[in-house]
């Protein structure tokens, strides 16, 4: 009796204390979760929707759209970076993807590249193999691996750049020269998401 008297009174504890921490949206697990006042979320895939910047550059593609999708290799390894792109550059074979810090494309100029310099150089440039190509449509479908030493979840509603080739203009991987601009957002969730997070 007295066993099972204890055991009632620690699970209450423990619902207690599942409760506050849900209301209070503390972070309670180490891996890539995150209590919030809604739900908790495993966060295992995160998806941008990509649509055109209003920069100079990007009013050269202003129906470009499509996604990227991003996952990871088990045990911490590479990003896996999936992508379909749509009325972007026609045959480009060096044009730049990249994650940056930062929660408004708008702002992306002054955004930073996404990624741990005690553990890697940036790898977030087309001649590390950050980028995406396209047929003579405009149109693009594949992915690239790529580690950044940053953890998963860190990438959770930070900005998606895609840029033009550089072959018509030397500046084309400047950050204030993004064509194609989103944040990425759990896979599933709603287009909102990020002004909860």
């Amino acid at each position: 009796y007295l066993t099972m008297k204890i055991n009632n009174i620690l699970v209450k504890l423990l619902n207690v204390f599942t409760v506050a921490t849900l209301v209070h949206g503390k972070d309670t697990t180490d891996g890539d979760r995150k209590a919030t006042s809604r739900n908790l979320i495993t966060v295992t895939s995160l998806k941008a929707f990509m649509e055109s910047t209003g920069t100079e550059a990007g009013k050269k593609y202003p129906d470009l759209d499509g996604w990227v999708k991003v996952e990871r290799e088990p045990n911490a390894g590479d990003l896996i970076i999936n992508y379909f792109i749509n009325n972007g550059p026609i045959q480009c074979d060096d044009c730049r993807l990249g994650i940056f810090t930062g929660s408004k494309c708008s702002m992306i100029d002054s955004a930073q590249s996404l990624f741990d310099p005690d553990e890697v150089p940036n790898p977030w440039r087309a001649d590390k193999g950050a980028q995406y190509v396209t047929n003579n449509k405009g149109t693009g479908a594949g992915f690239i691996n790529v580690f950044n030493g940053r953890g998963f979840r860190q990438h959770t509603c930070m900005l998606v750049g895609l840029f033009d080739s550089r072959d018509d203009n030397v500046n084309a991987h400047m950050r204030s020269r993004a064509i194609g601009c989103a944040r990425l957002i759990p896979e599933g969730q709603d287009k909102d998401f990020c002004e909860k997070y």
